[in-house]
């Protein structure tokens, strides 16, 4: 990917590493705000460097981003709002998470691909997508581990209702030599409707014997046991209906470290819900939290 522009984490405010446009001071966390049309761009993280960042846009922008990992750095990244094409190489030690969520977009459309190419190094990927009407989401993501004792988790869960369709495929590969790896994926679907629907491929492609990996796809609606404990609880069927979903989704909130950006991605979740139903929600989400801490189950 050719980038134009180079945004690097450094905790001095001089001495620019060349090449450089934007210097960002880590302490706190960093929010991009993305015009509609947005010409790719680099975010490198130096040696030992931490950041947070929140990449989002008001026009539902595509994104095209590589990430630059050097050795012992950590990079926190979450998009709402966005179709993303991302690419990462991460040397050793280097530890990276990244939180996509889609929700209000007509056709959203995420390619990451991630680079594992120093010992020790991780990375987690989690996604959302919550589709209704004629909405679409279509995830394709490529984990792959170039060197031993690295470690990928790749995380995804979908709401959808109505006439929505969703497109997930995740690749983890396992490289000859990488010895010691370890990989976990997943995605959970849950559908609302009988006309929505979710095309998934979890894959595994393995070059070494001496590694621990695992994959798989569910897809579901909501347990009719649970709507009807919820209501039980004097709680009324819409709402105990966006109870669920939330406690579903939020999951994928709580996979990010930083409790400032995890704040602002849970409200926004808990907006975005508003579009399955009218009714106030009042005080009840509440029982969410209490599904997220094990009292309920609802994943």
């Amino acid at each position: 990917m050719e980038t134009k522009y180079k945004f690097i984490i450094n905790d001095k405010k001089q001495n620019l590493p060349p090449g450089a446009k934007i210097s960002f001071l880590p302490e706190k966390l960093i929010s991009l705000s993305l015009p509609e049309f947005c010409p790719p761009f680099e975010i490198i993280c130096p040696i030992e460097s931490r950041a947070t960042l929140y990449i989002h846009s008001p026009n539902n922008s595509m994104a095209q981003i590589h990430l630059s990992l050097e050795a012992n750095c950590h990079l926190e990244l979450a998009t709402t709002s966005l179709s993303t094409q991302i690419t990462a190489t991460l040397t050793k030690n280097a530890t990276l998470n990244i939180v996509i969520i889609n929700d209000k977009t007509t056709n959203a459309k995420n390619n990451i691909e991630v680079n594992l190419n120093g010992q020790n190094a991780s990375a987690s990927i989690n996604g959302l997508y919550s589709l209704k009407n004629e909405e679409q989401a279509d995830n394709n993501i490529t984990i792959r581990h170039n060197s031993p004792h690295t470690e990928s988790n790749l995380y995804f869960k979908g709401i959808l209702d109505d006439h929505a369709y969703a497109n997930y495929v995740g690749n983890i590969i396992i490289e000859k030599g990488s010895s010691k790896s370890i990989s976990q994926q997943s995605n959970k679907n849950l559908l609302l409707s009988s006309t929505a629907h979710i095309n998934a491929r979890p894959v595994l492609e393995i070059l070494n014997d001496d590694v621990k990996c695992s994959h798989g796809a569910t897809v579901g609606d909501i347990n009719q046991d649970e709507l009807f404990y919820l209501q039980s609880r004097g709680i009324n069927k819409e709402n105990a209906k966006k109870i669920i979903y939330h406690a579903f989704a939020r999951e994928i909130i709580t996979k990010v470290n930083s409790h400032e950006l995890r704040k602002l991605l849970n409200n926004n979740l808990a907006l975005s819900f508003d579009r399955y139903r009218t009714d106030s929600l009042d005080n009840s989400l509440v029982e969410a939290d209490r599904c997220l801490h094990g009292q309920h189950s609802f994943t």
